[in-house]
C-alpha cells in the first residue's frame, strides 16, 4: 500500500507494500530511478531497497568507491542527478532527495568529510567519583575541547539545477 503525504514543500510517497503488486510497483519505480542514474553517468548506489523505494550511496569508514574523498564522491552523485538535496547533520551527514516518483535518494558521509572541526575553547569538567571497596572517593578534573563544526555548501559555487546543495 502506498501512502501520500503532502507538505508545504513537496508531496512524499511512503512505500509500504502489503502485496506482490505493491512490491512490483516499487521495484519498477526503483528501476526507473536506476535508469536515470545510468543515463546521467552518476555513480551507482552502494545500497538499494526496492521494497521501500530507497537508493543509498554510503561513503564513510574510508569507502569512497574510487573517489579521492567522501566529499568528492557525494559531489559526483549530486552533480549527476542535480536538483535540491536536503541536509541532515549529525556524526554522519545525510543528503536526501525524493524524486517525483517517490523514490528516495540518500547520500551518507562522515561529518568531518564535509565540515571543518574548529576548537573554540577548552572547559574544565569536574567529576566526583564515589567511593567503592577498591577506590577512595576522589575528584577528577578533565579539560574538554569546545568544538564547532563549520559546514560549507558541499557543492561550493557549483549549482545543481536551479538550486545549490
Amino acid at each position: 500500500m502506498t501512502e501520500m503525504t503532502t507538505t508545504a514543500a513537496q508531496t512524499v510517497t511512503r512505500f509500504a507494500p502489503d502485496d506482490a503488486a505493491g512490491l512490483i510497483s516499487n521495484a519498477e519505480l526503483t528501476l526507473e530511478a536506476l535508469r536515470l542514474i545510468q543515463s546521467t553517468g552518476t555513480p551507482v548506489p552502494t545500497h538499494t531497497n526496492s521494497q521501500y523505494g530507497t537508493l543509498r550511496w554510503l561513503y564513510f569508514n574510508g569507502d569512497h568507491r574510487g573517489f579521492a574523498t567522501e566529499k568528492e564522491a557525494a559531489q559526483a552523485v549530486m552533480r549527476g542527478l542535480g536538483g535540491k538535496w536536503d541536509k541532515t547533520p549529525g556524526s554522519l551527514f545525510q543528503f536526501t532527495r525524493t524524486l517525483s516518483t517517490g523514490v528516495k535518494l540518500e547520500i551518507v558521509v562522515e561529518r568531518a568529510a564535509v565540515c571543518n572541526r574548529v576548537v573554540t575553547g577548552v572547559e574544565k569538567v569536574v567529576t566526583e567519583v564515589p567511593a567503592s571497596p577498591a577506590v577512595q572517593a576522589h575528584t577528577v578534573v578533565e579539560e574538554v575541547e569546545i568544538v564547532e563544526w563549520k559546514c560549507e555548501p558541499v557543492m561550493g559555487e557549483t549549482t545543481l539545477g536551479e538550486e545549490s546543495a
